[in-house]
């Protein structure tokens, strides 16, 4: 529902396909709405985590989720098709056993052997196969899923990369930063929840500073750069630091990074629009949320394995080895559940607090080599940035198309 809303207000805002000083306004104002909706967002779930069970996060959704169904059913406005296409439920159907299969070769990849098994190369087999099978019948489908043909503008094929890059970053910090602060440091859920709110208010700083440059052309580039590097700077100083600064720091560097994000979301969103064939708005525009959703999933998937495979495996018999679970010691009630099973099996105190600390340590190593990762995102951010904007042309998909033509 989010991603949708988003489109729709991306479309709506970019039909012209030119940023006047009005449309700029809109812009800075959806990504402050935006921002002040993550913010409630985060104080509402961790507030509901601390004081009843993060399963009641899930709990609540449902009627949520139902309730903003109808509600968006009910005011948008309806529109009349032009003519009516045929959703392509085979080429969506080749495309999620491409997509899941490929994120479940990714995730089959962790400490538990030395070796990679055999269900890696049988799920990237089907994952190739799938995708080769999926751009075959999408080039002959005049009404595919995808049109295939829009990769020859180089706008859109960075644009979609680019794309893809960000929101890897950005996931290190909305899922890999509360690992760091509850499971690492020990935090309350409130307490991480601050530095996701600073996260949130940098991104809100971020749309006012960019937004008034973004409608500039020659602005795309550095404004990329910018973005890309404060992030990409932002994740070595995690690493290096492994975060264990003064919280106040820390919230800094939250504000940092969503200010970088944001910076970097602006260059990949109208700027590539607006260079792109208008007739395509919609189906280009879908694109590139869709790369950001898919990068969402690859990110967490890829640096999921990361971690694992720069954290200890050991080997202890129960409760012991539920201690040395990074999702246990990540959840305050869980780690007082296995203080008492400690208990029970007559382990002592000092035992389990020497085992919490050790579990830590692990976790905190296997994150440093997270942090580091998700840099490398932002070099290559940088580089398909130089290469899409070093050399801006309002006009650059005319110009594409004459060459095409000829």
């Amino acid at each position: 529902i989010d991603q949708s809303t988003k489109a729709k207000q991306s479309i709506e805002i970019t039909n012209s396909l030119n940023l006047g000083y009005e449309e700029i306004e809109k812009l800075k104002k959806i990504a402050l709405q935006m921002a002040d909706e993550d913010i409630q967002k985060k104080v509402y779930s961790e507030k509901v985590n601390d004081l009843f069970n993060w399963r009641w996060i899930f709990h609540l959704n449902i009627p949520i989720s139902i309730f903003a169904i109808i509600f968006l059913i009910k005011i948008f406005p309806k529109q009349d098709l032009l003519e009516k296409k045929k959703f392509d439920y085979y080429g969506a159907l080749v495309f999620s056993i491409f997509a899941s299969t490929f994120l479940f070769a990714i995730s089959s990849l962790n400490n538990s052997s030395s070796t990679i098994s055999i269900s890696f190369f049988l799920l990237i087999a089907a994952s190739l196969i799938s995708l080769g099978i999926f751009i075959y019948y999408e080039k002959n489908n005049p009404e595919g899923l995808v049109d295939l043909s829009l990769f020859k503008y180089k706008f859109f094929t960075g644009g979609m990369l680019g794309s893809l890059f960000i929101v890897i970053s950005w996931t290190v910090w909305s899922v890999f930063l509360p690992l760091t602060l509850i499971g690492v440091n020990g935090y309350s859920a409130s307490k991480a929840s601050l530095a996701l709110i600073a996260l949130s208010i940098g991104s809100a700083i971020g749309a006012n500073f960019f937004g008034n440059l973004i409608g500039k052309p020659r602005m795309y580039l550095p404004v990329s750069i910018t973005g890309f590097s404060v992030v990409g700077i932002s994740m070595v100083i995690s690493g290096y630091t492994n975060l264990e600064i003064n919280f106040n720091y820390m919230l800094l560097l939250a504000l940092f990074v969503g200010f970088g994000s944001t910076g970097a979301f602006s260059a990949y969103t109208v700027p590539i629009q607006n260079n792109l064939p208008e007739e395509r708005l919609a189906i280009i525009t879908t694109s590139l949320q869709f790369s950001r959703v898919f990068g969402i999933s690859l990110g967490s998937s890829l640096l999921g394995v990361i971690l694992l495979l720069n954290m200890n495996t050991y080997d202890y018999d129960s409760p012991r080895k539920e201690i040395y679970d990074p999702d246990n010691i990540a959840s305050v009630e869980k780690i007082k559940e296995i203080k008492n099973s400690y208990l029970e099996s007559n382990l002592s105190t000092s035992q389990f607090n020497e085992d919490l600390l050790k579990s830590r340590n692990n976790l905190k190593n296997g994150l440093r080599i997270v942090y580091y990762s998700a840099s490398i995102t932002a070099i290559f951010g940088i580089i398909i940035s130089i290469y899409i904007f070093r050399k801006i042309n309002p006009h650059q998909h005319e110009v594409e198309d004459s060459k095409q033509n000829e």
